[in-house]
C-alpha cells in the first residue's frame, strides 16, 4: 500500500488494516469532494444531502443526518 498520498481513503485503509476490519464492512459519510477517496474505499458509504450535485450521481446512498442511519442500525 502506497501511503505517499494523504487522504481520506488512504486513512480509512490504514486504520482499518490496523485494526484487522474489512473495508468492505466500514460505513463512511462524506458531503464534499475530499471526502471521495473514503466514500470509494469503504464498502457502505453515505452521502450527506447537502453535497454537490455533481457527488450524488456517483453515491446514491444519502442521508440529511448521520444519527437517522445509525438509528437505524
Amino acid at each position: 500500500m502506497d501511503f505517499t498520498v494523504a487522504d481520506k481513503g488512504t486513512g480509512v485503509r490504514l486504520l482499518c488494516r490496523t485494526l484487522g476490519v474489512e473495508l468492505s464492512e466500514v460505513m463512511a459519510f462524506g458531503d464534499n469532494y475530499n471526502d471521495i477517496p473514503m466514500l470509494t474505499a469503504v464498502g457502505v458509504p453515505y452521502l450527506m444531502e447537502n453535497a454537490a450535485e455533481a457527488l450524488k450521481a456517483r453515491f446514491p446512498r444519502r442521508c440529511r443526518r448521520v444519527e437517522e442511519v445509525l438509528a437505524v442500525l
